[in-house]
């Protein structure tokens, strides 16, 4: 069942104190009229709330349109041999999917990281597979979830490709901060890293907990190498504006998907 959003609930709240407030005006200073006055108030303010509805109805019904657009081209691209996982709720969304597989065929990696893991691996091993060339390492904090994972992969014949590590959150100090990320020993031995996918940790564990990714995995980059951010909120905002600041020779790329998607590239320096 779908939940109303803070701006429906924004809405409905401030229709109901406005037809309140209308209602006790009119009996105070109307007299005899009061009962037309708000009965014409309660016409004005449903039909107000009718329009609205149905705008906002119409962009939801956009909104999910384009979802399922996304996910036909995807099964299109990708050709499972099996169904993927549903794409909803904490999962990866269809139109961020999408994006993933066409950026790891446009980039043609050697080697990917994945902060995370789930559908979006399979995705990042079919695309991999397709392109005839690299391989995937995903850093997964929960140890049981990276085994289900590893289950998928295998189900979908993608082992050769993909490599699940559990790598759980450790207390680390970094540029004179104390913050919480992967144990960077999962690390050990992965240099080069054409493509990064950073999807986690998720938020519900605590904050700031994606702050780190990007310092830590600086010195492993490949030159020209390609970051995607996703689900872009508040905290993932300031932390590719701190990013962008430290390291001038990224670029950034909003792309406007369902939970939001970032892509930094870094310059590979031009030749004297």
């Amino acid at each position: 069942m779908a939940r109303l959003t803070p701006r429906e609930v924004g809405f409905a709240s401030g229709a109901a104190l406005l037809f309140f407030l209308f209602a006790f005006a009119a009996e105070r200073w109307l007299g005899a009229l009061a009962t037309s006055a708000i009965a014409a108030g309660l016409v004005l303010v449903l039909v107000s709330a009718a329009i609205v509805l149905y705008r906002h109805i119409e962009d939801r019904a956009e909104e999910e349109r384009a979802q399922v657009e996304a996910i036909v081209a995807l099964y299109h691209a990708l050709g499972p041999s099996l169904p993927l996982p549903p794409l909803r709720g904490y999962a990866l969304a269809p139109d961020s999917a999408l994006l993933l597989y066409s950026l790891v065929r446009r980039c043609a990696p050697k080697l990917v990281l994945e902060i995370g893991s789930g559908t979006s691996s399979l995705i990042i091993g079919y695309a991999l597979r397709a392109e005839g060339q690299g391989r995937l390492v995903s850093l997964e904090l929960d140890r049981d979830y990276a085994e289900r994972t590893r289950q998928e992969i295998a189900r979908h014949g993608l082992g050769e490709r993909v490599t699940v590590l559990h790598a759980p959150l450790e207390e680390l100090t970094l540029e004179d901060e104390k913050m919480r990320w992967h144990d960077p020993r999962a690390l050990d031995g992965i240099e080069a890293i054409d493509l990064v996918f950073d999807d986690g940790p998720p938020k519900r564990l605590g904050p700031n907990l994606r702050t780190a990714a990007l310092p830590l995995l600086w010195p492993r980059l490949a030159p020209g190498a390609t970051y995607c951010l996703n689900f872009i909120a508040g905290e993932e905002r300031k932390n590719v504006a701190r990013w962008l600041a430290r390291h001038p020779e990224l670029e950034a790329e909003t792309v406007r998907t369902k939970k939001g998607n970032v892509i930094l590239r870094r310059r590979v320096p031009s030749q004297p």
